[in-house]
């Protein structure tokens, strides 16, 4: 069923879905709805300062990589584009991070 407060994401009840295809593949990503909170909010702030210009965004603890591969899709899709740098100082949690950013297809993400 679709979240009432966020256009894209849907509730999905029931068993993990985490080995579906459509994860696997980058077509569908599983995120709690309050970690979709601090990007929306971004989101906001954004686009009231600074309407349709290029940005630049630093995620200081990117892994594993939900908000950062919402931030980075909606930063490609927003008028003016931009780049967000995902930093992750655990090389473990880093490569979960690549992985993620990988699925999902986001060519706009530098990975420190």
């Amino acid at each position: 069923q679709p979240l009432p407060w966020c256009a894209d994401a849907f509730v999905v009840h029931g068993e993990s879905l985490g080995h579906h295809q459509a994860h696997l593949s980058g077509q569908l990503y599983f995120q709690e709805p309050t970690s979709m909170i601090p990007p929306l909010a971004l989101q906001e702030a954004l686009d009231a300062k600074k309407p349709g210009q290029y940005v630049r965004v630093l995620d200081l603890c990117a892994a594993p990589g939900s908000k950062a591969s919402q931030l980075a899709i909606w930063l490609h899709n927003r008028p003016g584009g931009g780049l967000l740098v995902a930093n992750e100082p655990s090389e473990e949690r880093a490569e979960k991070l690549r992985t993620n950013l990988l699925r999902s297809g986001v060519v706009n993400v530098l990975v420190t």
